[in-house]
């Protein structure tokens, strides 16, 4: 695996982590909360998890192409 799809898997997993609690409260509410409040839900998810996850990825590849530099700073 290159570092971009382990970047990748790595803010899939935040991005899912950080969701969960969101998604939990929609499945055990449905039936009792409206269809409004349902979209408001899921426009938050989208809103605060799936759009900043590029950026996680962009950091998480950051970080991993920067681990042998950091090594060698270290070793200095």
């Amino acid at each position: 695996m290159s570092d971009w799809d382990d970047a990748d898997n790595l803010a899939t997993a935040v991005a899912i982590l950080g969701a969960t609690g969101v998604l939990l409260t929609m499945t055990s509410s449905i039936g009792d909360t409206s269809t409004v409040q349902m979209v408001a839900w899921a426009t938050d998810v989208i809103r605060t998890i799936a759009v900043p996850s590029f950026g996680l990825i962009i950091l998480f590849w950051f970080l991993l192409k920067a681990e042998p530099l950091i090594d060698a700073f270290a070793d200095w």
